[in-house]
């Protein structure tokens, strides 16, 4: 979405966020602060006392605040390409500091001369059900969650003997990452993620075809790659790609 905010108009979108259920944020063209919803103020457990006009990220409490460079460079980038932009964000949210995922989008509102004016904020939760997909998929799962997903997702796992560098291109393939896409996960050249699929698929005796459907039923999906997991929270930028890849598994 990309449009005009005649400043008359204000008025009106702090009403429509003081509304919506969903956090949302009001920024201006310099990265500061001129409002946030209750609740985006409870998403990031920002003290009442707080008064976040005029602030930017750096200003925020620490768990968003590591994220700040990121974060000016992403609305630098929509100022320059006056598009929209979303990223995943992996964090310990809200009072009780769990670890959730949201997708944040940012979208550019612009003046009668054409010139950015405001960046609204607004983040969507990712379903219990997403969970998984979501972290693995854009690198965030904890690794001392690790143990815990694999119990809870595993549906009764086989021992394949495939290598280390196999079997990270063929769980990025399970999630249904294209060829293109793994080799850019990998650092490989798009050839060189291909031949690791055939491979795995002769070695399992699966046609390629089926193979993704093949390991997600069999729950090897859980036999999470080392390189997939870290240790702190994250905030990953999405091409449109993966955008589109997050909201095709959200719409199952």
């Amino acid at each position: 979405m990309k449009g005009m905010l005649e400043p008359a108009s204000q008025e009106l979108m702090l009403q429509f966020m003081d509304a919506c259920l969903e956090p949302m944020a009001l920024k201006d063209a310099d990265s500061r602060f001129i409002y946030v919803n209750q609740s985006y103020r409870e998403l990031l457990h920002l003290p009442d006392e707080l008064d976040i006009r005029s602030l930017n990220v750096r200003q925020l409490p620490q768990e968003i605040a590591q994220f700040s460079e990121l974060y000016l460079c992403q609305d630098q980038q929509i100022k320059k390409s006056k598009k929209s932009l979303s990223s995943l964000e992996i964090n310990f949210f809200g009072k009780d500091r769990q670890l959730k995922s949201y997708l944040m989008r940012k979208t550019p509102l612009f003046n009668a001369q054409g010139e950015l004016e405001y960046i609204v904020v607004q983040g969507e939760p990712i379903q219990h059900s997403l969970t998984i997909f979501s972290k693995v998929l854009f690198g965030g799962i904890l690794k001392n969650e690790a143990f815990s997903i694999a119990g809870e997702e595993a549906k009764g796992i086989s021992q394949i003997s495939l290598s280390k560098n196999n079997w990270e291109a063929a769980f990025l393939f399970s999630l249904g990452l294209s060829y293109k896409s793994i080799s850019q996960r990998l650092g490989i050249s798009k050839n060189a993620a291909e031949m690791r699929i055939k491979r795995v698929s002769q070695q399992l005796d699966i046609p390629v075809p089926l193979l993704a459907d093949h390991l997600r039923s069999h729950g090897w999906i859980s036999n999470i790659p080392q390189r997939f997991l870290f240790d702190k929270p994250n905030s990953i930028p999405l091409d449109s790609a993966e955008l589109d890849t997050l909201l095709r598994e959200k719409a199952r």
